[in-house]
């Protein structure tokens, strides 16, 4: 089972601000699977009690400490694998874990574009740790990646074919030309896509887009990002798009 363990190391997403914090571990929590309909996904979808990421404001001086979610969230529906978690990074595992053999096109609605290269590439991690009698996959994607570094290592594998990255009006009026001609791709959502730095976007458009690629999706992780848009407000939209999802 994934999740439901502490990193307390300098590395992954606690690396940030590690020597700033007297609280020198972040929750990552437990994955578990639920019926996929919406009354589901809203009584499990729950704020969670311990710190999933922490950053230090230079601009406020203040240390900033997040909570995820209490469970990572799967589902199926209609042949599709769903996954609903608070850290992109662990968009990495899920995607890893449920590759075929075939790479499929990533599309990735964002507010960032994630397209930072890690450290340690995956070959070159599992070169160093292949001794070591750990889940590789899930120690990679925790101790070695963060929220903005997970999309290149998936192409460097040849997991994911493309990127698609929709995170401007422009990408929004050209989604149609984006996926034109395909017929199986990941669809990755960070629900900071509606944040409210992204409010000159409208959401209507943005979750017409999301439902558009959707139907072309056999994966979709969704990352709740907490450090970038709050819970409530990512609940909202999250609960939007699986509303239409669902019809």
């Amino acid at each position: 089972m994934y999740g439901g363990f502490y990193i307390e190391q300098c590395c992954g997403n606690n690396f940030f601000s590690y020597d700033k914090r007297e609280d020198k571990k972040i929750y990552v929590a437990p994955l578990i699977k639920i019926e996929a309909n919406l009354s589901d996904v809203k009584k499990y979808f729950l704020e969670g009690n311990s710190t999933a990421f922490a950053e230090f404001d230079e601009e406020k001086n203040k240390l900033i400490q997040i909570k995820g979610i209490k469970n990572f969230l799967y589902f199926e529906y209609l042949g599709k694998k769903i996954y609903i978690f608070d850290n992109h990074n662990h968009a990495f595992y899920f995607i890893k874990t449920n590759y075929s053999g075939t790479p499929l096109p990533l599309i990735h609605f964002d507010q960032h574009k994630d397209m930072r290269e890690p450290n340690l590439l995956y070959k070159e991690f599992i070169k160093k740790n292949s001794d070591n009698a750990i889940d590789l996959d899930l120690y990679y994607t925790n101790y070695e990646l963060d929220v903005g570094n997970f999309i290149v290592p998936l192409l460097k594998e040849n997991i994911i074919s493309e990127v698609k990255i929709i995170d401007s009006s422009y990408k929004l009026e050209e989604i149609n030309k984006q996926i034109m001609g395909i017929q199986d791709a990941i669809l990755d959502i960070d629900l900071d896509f509606f944040s409210r730095d992204m409010e000159y976007l409208n959401d209507e458009l943005k979750i017409a887009a999301i439902s558009r690629c959707f139907d072309r999706a056999s994966i979709v992780t969704i990352a709740t990002s907490p450090y970038f848009i709050e819970f409530e407000r990512a609940k909202k939209y999250l609960f939007e798009i699986l509303k239409q999802t669902f019809g």
